[in-house]
């Protein structure tokens, strides 16, 4: 949302943003989603492994996925590296570290966003 209430403010264009949520979805994915989306597993093996982790909660889904032999551990391990290295590559990150926004715009516009998503809602009179 911050990415496109930048877009709104007119200081980044829609391709950045574009690109800017692209790197967001793929800075959040999560290892399940990973696991999917590669073919690791099928959507019959996640469903059960999660109804494995909501009995064993202390368990990751990967630490699962390789005791049920869905995957093997060279695998698991490359994917919470792909994982990891998309998290240090967040948008925000990039923007500050970029040369997307002169710092002082995006402070300032992180400023006004965090006043606009804090505002209380009105409420109207009935």
């Amino acid at each position: 949302m911050f990415i496109r209430f930048l877009a709104t403010e007119g200081l980044l264009s829609a391709e950045q943003a574009t690109a800017l949520e692209e790197q967001a979805s793929k800075a959040s994915a999560l290892l399940g989603q990973m696991m999917l989306r590669r073919r690791h597993v099928s959507l019959r093996q996640m469903v059960e492994l999660l109804q494995e982790q909501a009995s064993r909660p202390q368990m990751r889904i990967g630490a699962l996925a390789v005791e049920a032999g869905y995957i093997d551990q060279t695998t698991l391990d490359r994917l919470l590296q792909e994982q990891a290295s998309a998290r240090a590559q967040h948008p925000v990150d990039a923007l500050r570290r970029g040369d997307l926004l002169p710092h002082d715009s995006l402070f300032e516009a992180m400023c006004a966003y965090i006043k606009m998503v804090e505002r209380p809602a009105v409420r109207s009179a009935v």
